[in-house]
């Protein structure tokens, strides 16, 4: 069965150390605290549980040296492991990995990702809309099915700049910049 999504209206810190890194994954994932579940050894699966989702009200929440593993089930509406809706995130030194769909997903939001490597999601390892303007630094990409920032398609909202150069901004579809507006 999916498990539930996370929803977070006001501060998550998850402060771990390269020693030590929060691990957030399936109760099925037998390789982070042991047989958590009691059905003998096991491994997790991708998209076993929803997401860990930030949402309006949520600011000053950060995920540093954390994994989020085999989540992005899909359910509910989000598509990705790691949701960002309208909310403040800081995730730096992270992986992002085995989700069934993006790594992290960002809609209408400004988060910072920094150091983070996002391994085997089966849809791009970062998406965001068309109002989003994330600023990503030192991303590391290993086989998930887009390794880069899978943008919306649709009308351009507001003037915006697109100008992390360390990630590979992929198009879904026509991206539209109306007169007026202006993408650089």
């Amino acid at each position: 069965p999916v498990l539930p999504v996370s929803t977070l209206n006001g501060t998550l810190v998850a402060d771990g150390t390269p020693a030590q890194p929060i691990i957030f994954t399936s109760d099925t994932d037998d390789s982070a605290g042991g047989d958590t579940n009691n059905n003998g050894a096991s491994s997790g699966n991708f998209g076993h549980w929803n997401a860990i989702r930030f949402q309006p009200g949520s600011t000053g929440s950060l995920l540093d040296n954390a994994e989020v593993r085999f989540g992005g089930s899909g359910s509910f509406g989000l598509a990705g492991s790691v949701v960002v809706d309208q909310a403040e995130l800081t995730m730096t030194n992270s992986v992002v990995r085995s989700s069934d769909t993006a790594g992290v997903r960002i809609i209408s939001s400004s988060p910072l990702l920094s150091g983070v490597t996002f391994v085997t999601n089966l849809g791009s390892a970062v998406g965001m809309d068309l109002v989003s303007d994330a600023t990503i630094l030192g991303p590391m990409f290993a086989g998930n099915t887009v390794n880069g920032l899978a943008i919306d398609s649709g009308n351009l909202p507001t003037d915006i700049t697109w100008d992390d150069a360390e990630i590979v901004y992929w198009l879904t579809g026509a991206v539209v910049v109306p007169a007026g507006r202006t993408l650089t």
